[in-house]
């Protein structure tokens, strides 16, 4: 893996986490509600990036690569797949090799 996307790859992994964390306390509270526009515009970006990174054979769900804009997701639904993806990096990384396998501990 290049160093640039060795970049990318804990670029994501912050986000991912971060996303995770912050929808999955929005749907301990209210898992029905709706998320909004912005943040969804935000979990899309970083969907594409992982799906650009990951490749067709580590993604979580082969028919699915982001939210529809026009019909937003439950707070439960986003925390749901963020979920699958957070997971699915930890299989990105093997594939990789060298400094890679030492990011945050994966690969050990």
């Amino acid at each position: 893996m290049k160093r640039a996307s060795i970049h990318l790859f804990e670029k994501l992994d912050a986000q991912l986490e971060s996303i995770y964390q912050e929808i999955s306390a929005l749907a301990r509270k209210a898992p029905n509600d709706a998320v909004n526009a912005f943040k969804i515009g935000l979990v899309n970006s970083t969907l594409r990036q992982c799906n650009d990174l990951f490749g067709k054979d580590y993604l979580p769900f082969a028919d699915f690569t982001e939210f529809p804009q026009d019909e937003l997701p439950t707070n439960s639904d986003v925390a749901f797949v963020v979920l699958q993806y957070r997971d699915a990096r930890r299989n990105c990384v093997p594939i990789t090799s060298g400094l890679s396998h030492s990011i945050n501990g994966y690969g050990k």
